[in-house]
């Protein structure tokens, strides 16, 4: 659920934001920006999503370069390889840019082309590492 409101910043006034999950006890915005997007960053005091329950049962886990992940359960996960299927676009940015004439507009377009992309990569990255994790802690494998 995404939804449309306003945030007021000193200095600037009120700007649209997308909300995605509804703030409570808000102790800090921090405005950034990356890749020419601009965002806005807001610390809350929140409590534990998940509650952690201490067991005698231990687990061993190995990285691998085939399979992303082993367990001592024999439990394993696919290597996502999500670098190895953007590559083809990536390279296809990269060689545009080594084309362009640095200062020109066309790099600077080009060159937040390259930006994002890397940052969609490391976005699917992220995301699968997450959910896997969620996975392996409420043992759903």
């Amino acid at each position: 659920m995404v939804r449309q409101i306003l945030l007021w910043l000193s200095k600037l006034g009120f700007i649209k934001i997308r909300l995605h999950r509804q703030p409570t006890n808000i102790k800090q915005v921090t405005i950034c920006r990356q890749n020419a997007r601009w965002y806005a960053v807001i610390a809350c005091d929140t409590k534990p999503i998940f509650r952690f329950v201490h067991s005698n049962r231990s687990v061993r886990i190995d990285v691998g370069i085939t399979k992303f992940v082993y367990d001592s359960d024999n439990h394993f996960a696919d290597n996502p390889l999500f670098r190895t299927r953007m590559s083809k676009p990536l390279c296809r940015a990269q060689r545009k840019l080594c084309r362009r004439q640095k200062g020109s507009k066309n790099y600077e377009k080009t060159k937040n082309w390259v930006a994002m992309l890397h940052e969609v990569i490391a976005r699917k990255c992220k995301t699968f590492c997450i959910r896997y994790r969620v996975i392996m802690l409420t043992g759903m494998i």
